[in-house]
């Protein structure tokens, strides 16, 4: 987990935990067998709805997908990402399947230490119009600070951070440090929710992943093996 662990603490995501495997197997499941790829289902006999299991985690797997398309629509209805996040998802594929959540992690990672410099950095400042030498060095780094963090959270669509960055940087170049205790304020919030959102994403992506991975049940498909042969 990342050092700055105080700053965020991630979302716990509820909807899909009746999908978690278990280790305990029904004697009546006995009666059918099921190939799995990633997980084991908690039951391998007929749901309550008559269906079998392996169509039922097949509509989880479309559930999983329904639910990641909201939470995306979510955030883009309120301007947390921009198109930049779609150009990234298309650079994911087969070869890279965790292409994205690769390039995010490398993101939150280099986040967690230029906020940490940032605070660092105001902390040495004596006060607001500071126009000494020293106080000018820092305002300096701060907007070096600032320009990695405005690119790389362009580089993934994070639209609201780059834009308190924005904003930071403009109290930055004036030398306001109340001004930028109140953007630094804001950009830690931002980019806590942002956090907190892409993990939900994520996780539910791993969960899509693992439902989809079910496979026919063996007696279905050797019982389609004898009607065509």
């Amino acid at each position: 987990m990342a050092a700055h662990v105080s700053l965020c603490a991630f979302l716990a995501v509820g909807p899909q935990q009746q999908l978690q495997p278990s280790l305990h197997i029904p004697p009546q499941a006995k009666q059918g067998k099921v190939v799995v790829v990633g997980v084991e289902p908690t039951y391998l006999g007929l749901g309550k709805t008559g269906l079998p299991v392996w169509m039922l985690v097949g509509f989880g797997a479309e559930r999983l997908g329904a639910d990641m398309n909201r939470l995306l629509a979510l955030l883009f209805h309120q301007g947390v990402l921009d198109e930049q996040f779609l150009q990234l998802q298309q650079l994911q594929d087969e070869t890279s399947p965790n292409f994205v959540s690769e390039v995010v992690t490398i993101f939150f990672h280099e986040s967690e230490k230029l906020l940490t410099s940032l605070r660092s950095l105001l902390m040495m400042v004596e006060g607001d119009d500071d126009q000494d030498h020293e106080g000018g060095l820092e305002y300096g780094k701060i907007g070096v600070h600032l320009n990695q963090f405005m690119g790389s959270s362009s580089s993934i669509g994070a639209k609201r951070v780059r834009n308190v960055c924005l904003a930071f940087r403009a109290a930055s170049d004036h030398h306001n440090r109340h001004g930028c205790l109140r953007a630094l304020e804001q950009l830690e919030h931002e980019y806590c929710y942002l956090k907190n959102k892409l993990h939900e994403f994520f996780q539910l992506e791993q969960q899509k992943v693992l439902a989809a991975g079910v496979r026919y049940p063996m007696n279905h498909y050797n019982n389609n093996n004898n009607i065509n042969s």
